[in-house]
């Protein structure tokens, strides 16, 4: 069952995220899929791919 668990990301310094990463964790926390994001924000699925991307990357030094 532990596969099942909800998995949380932990950035304690949310200044090191730029304004549009902060934008697209709140709209993920909001349950938001990726496609819907990009319609939201008006970028392409891969971009937001790219700041999810650098999201984790940057939660992973913390």
């Amino acid at each position: 069952m532990a596969h099942f668990e909800k998995k949380t990301i932990e950035i304690k310094d949310f200044e090191e995220l730029t304004k549009r990463e902060t934008e697209i964790v709140e709209l993920l926390s909001q349950g938001l899929l990726y496609k819907e994001i990009a319609d939201k924000i008006f970028v392409s699925i891969d971009t937001v791919k790219k700041h999810v991307g650098n999201i984790y990357r940057k939660a992973s030094r913390q």
